[in-house]
């Protein structure tokens, strides 16, 4: 769920095991940004708070997992959120670990109100916050709340998310590979209760 905190986890994990850290949000976020045809089409898809089609993330993931960077391993952010995106990634990958970071939805909406980012993709929020407010502390650029995280967007995004969230939980825990963990704790918490059940 958007504001679990999962980018941050991954980004931890990434730098701890030497392995790229893959979100396929940024990748989409990256396409708007550069306004490019796939991204003009994202943008309003995203804007309404509703989630990309299966076909296309597949396409991306598949394309992402090819490069050379990826071939010793790397943690997905962002899916698959769907039964149909998870049986796609068996098919292309093998899937070891499913972590799902648990929060409320008014703890989502919470975090989330109070993020923006710069078009270089620097995140701030609550926790971080810019130390010039609405400029970046790295590149010095404009920040601004993302369109995809009004609260408006948002709670219909959490909506859609618990719809298909729950197949796919369920998918993995079949299989022995779900881990959930609660994501209402603190970053340094929750990465210590990641790494029991993936070292």
């Amino acid at each position: 769920m958007s504001g679990a905190g999962k980018g941050a986890q991954a980004k931890l994990l990434g730098s701890r095991f030497g392995i790229p850290h893959i979100s396929t949000g940024d990748i989409l976020r990256d396409h708007v940004a550069r306004q490019t045809e796939l991204g003009k089409k994202v943008k309003k898809i995203m804007d309404a708070g509703k989630w990309v089609p299966d076909k296309l993330i597949i396409e991306l993931v598949k394309d992402r997992l090819s490069r050379p960077d990826a071939r010793k391993g790397y943690i997905l952010d962002g899916t698959p959120r769907t039964v149909v995106q998870a049986e796609a990634l068996g098919r292309i990958t093998r899937v070891d670990r499913v972590i799902f970071l648990r929060i409320s939805e008014d703890t989502a909406v919470a975090r989330l109100s109070g993020r923006s980012q710069c078009i270089n993709g620097h995140i701030y929020g609550t926790a971080n916050p810019a130390k010039i407010k609405g400029k970046c502390d790295i590149c010095g650029l404009a920040l601004k709340v993302r369109s995809d995280e009004t609260p408006q967007a948002m709670r219909s995004r959490i909506g859609s998310f618990h719809d298909s969230a729950v197949p796919v939980l369920d998918y993995y825990r079949k299989q022995g590979k779900l881990a959930e963990i609660n994501g209402e704790q603190g970053i340094g918490s929750v990465n210590k209760e990641i790494l029991k059940h993936i070292e």
